[in-house]
C-alpha cells in the first residue's frame, strides 16, 4: 500500500473513541427515471461533485454503508456497488470494497441491503453490465471517472479519465458506528454503547449502573490501512489468558497478529475476512509469562501488550494495558 493512500485512509493509525450518536447520511444519488443512457461492462465513480450536489465522499467520522441504491432506465442490467480511496498520484484511485452483483429489471429501483465499514474519504463508485452507469445534470462541478475495469480485483488501482456533468447512478445510506463494530448504529447494532453486543443492550444487575456484560475500559478503534479497522479496550484482563483484538473489514482480506509483553512473544493469530466481515484475534499468554504478569501486577507495577495487525501490505501497532 502506497504511503498517500495510508495517509488518507489510517490517517496515520490515529485511535478513535466512541463519539456521541448521529444520524445517517445520504450519499449519492441514482438516476431520474426519465433518464436514459449507458453502456456495456462499464465501472465509474465519482470524482467531485458541484457545490449543493448530492455528496459521494464519505464524510469525517466514517460509518458503515448499510445500503445502496440504483435505478434501471433503458434495459435490465446487473449492478453493483463499489469504493474507491485516491490512489498514489491525481486521478488515480484504488478500488478497496465492492458488493455482489445485482439483477434489475427495466425500470426498477429499490434499495439492497449491505454491511461495509467504511473511512473517511472513500468515494462511491458502480460497476453495470448493460446500462445506465451514469446519468447527465448538466453541472460543471459534477465529474466522474471512467476506465476502471470492471473485472479489476479489490485492490486495483487505475489512472481514471474525468467526464463532466455528470453523476454516477448510485446511491448509499451511511450509519454511525459508535462502538466501531462494523454494525450500522440505526438498523444494524441494538447496542451501539459496546462493540461485543449487536443484540438488545443486556439489563445492568440489580443495584448497579454498570453493564452486565462489563467491559475492561471503552473501546478504541484504529484504521489498519484503508481496508480494516481494529477494536480494542485501553484494558484487557489477564484472566481469559488472551489479548483479543477485534477486527472489521471493508473488503476481502487477511489480517494477521502478533504481539509481546516485554520480551515474551504472545501466539500469533491470523484470520481472512470478507467484505463486512468481523472477526476477534486472540493472541494467548504462555502460562509462564501470566505468572510474571500477576506478580507484577500485586506489586502495582504497569504492564502492557505491544501488538502489530498486518492487513493489506499495511502494518499497524497497538497498545493494550493488562489488568487483573
Amino acid at each position: 500500500m502506497n504511503s498517500r493512500l495510508a495517509l488518507i485512509l489510517a490517517g496515520g493509525a490515529l485511535a478513535l473513541s466512541a463519539g456521541p450518536a448521529a444520524a445517517a447520511t445520504s450519499l449519492g444519488q441514482v438516476a431520474p427515471a426519465a433518464a436514459t443512457g449507458g453502456c456495456t461492462n462499464c465501472g465509474m465513480l465519482q470524482t467531485q461533485t458541484a457545490p449543493g450536489s448530492a455528496p459521494y465522499v464519505v464524510p469525517a467520522g466514517g460509518g458503515v454503508i448499510t445500503s445502496w441504491s440504483f435505478r434501471d432506465t433503458s434495459k435490465a442490467t446487473a449492478a453493483r456497488l463499489r469504493l474507491f480511496a485516491p490512489g498514489a498520484g491525481p486521478g488515480e484511485y484504488t478500488l478497496i470494497a465492492q458488493t455482489p452483483y445485482r439483477n434489475f429489471a427495466l425500470g426498477e429501483a429499490g434499495p439492497t441491503q449491505t454491511q461495509i465499514p467504511v473511512a473517511a474519504g472513500v468515494h462511491l463508485g458502480i460497476a453495470v453490465t448493460a446500462a445506465d452507469q451514469a446519468y447527465y445534470t448538466y453541472n460543471d462541478g459534477d465529474t466522474v471517472g471512467g476506465n476502471f475495469d470492471v473485472a479489476a480485483p479489490i485492490g486495483a488501482s487505475a489512472l481514471v479519465g474525468n467526464f463532466g456533468q455528470r453523476h454516477v447512478n448510485i446511491a448509499a445510506i451511511l450509519e454511525p458506528d459508535a462502538d466501531h463494530d462494523g454494525y450500522g448504529d440505526e438498523t444494524q447494532d441494538g447496542c451501539p454503547s459496546d462493540p461485543t453486543v449487536q443484540t438488545k443492550c443486556p439489563p445492568a444487575p440489580a443495584g448497579s449502573q454498570q453493564p452486565s456484560t462489563p467491559q475492561s475500559s471503552p473501546a478504541t478503534t484504529t484504521q489498519a490501512g484503508p481496508l480494516v479497522s481494529l477494536v480494542t479496550p485501553a484494558r484487557e484482563s489477564i484472566k481469559t489468558g488472551y489479548v483479543i483484538v477485534s477486527a472489521t473489514s471493508a473488503g476481502k482480506v487477511t489480517v494477521s497478529a502478533t504481539g509481546r509483553i516485554g520480551s515474551s512473544r504472545l501466539r500469533s493469530a491470523t484470520k481472512t475476512l470478507q467484505t463486512g466481515g468481523r472477526a476477534t484475534l486472540k493472541l494467548k499468554i504462555p502460562k509462564k509469562t501470566l505468572r510474571a504478569i500477576r506478580l507484577r501486577l500485586a506489586h502495582h507495577r504497569k504492564v502492557s501488550a505491544k501488538v502489530t495487525v498486518s492487513a493489506g501490505g499495511s502494518t499497524t501497532p497497538v497498545t493494550i494495558r493488562l489488568v487483573r
